[in-house]
């Protein structure tokens, strides 16, 4: 749409002219071009940086999870130790 012809353009020769001897004159292709590439490479960039921290929250997961299983084998081995060393009636 930035690149697209005002509706005047097509019913009016002259403005037909402005409008292009502007366009060239200001460029707007090549800067829109570069507009779309530079938001491209940001979009890129944002993606990289969202996915690194998700992968960064996920691992640190993963960590406290091995934690919370090591601490349960503990508490198993603490509760199996300490039940065992009390004679049966």
């Amino acid at each position: 749409m930035v690149l697209a012809k005002p509706d005047i353009t097509w019913e009016n020769q002259e403005a037909d002219s402005l409008y292009l001897t502007m366009a060239n004159l200001l460029e707007l292709s090549q800067r829109y071009e570069e507009i779309r590439h530079k938001s491209e490479t940001l979009m890129d960039i944002t993606q990289v940086f969202t996915s690194l921290s998700h992968a960064s929250r996920a691992s640190r997961l993963e960590v406290i999870i091995i934690i919370l299983i090591f601490v349960e084998i503990f508490l198993y081995l603490f509760q199996f130790k300490y039940w065992s060393s009390f004679p049966v009636a």
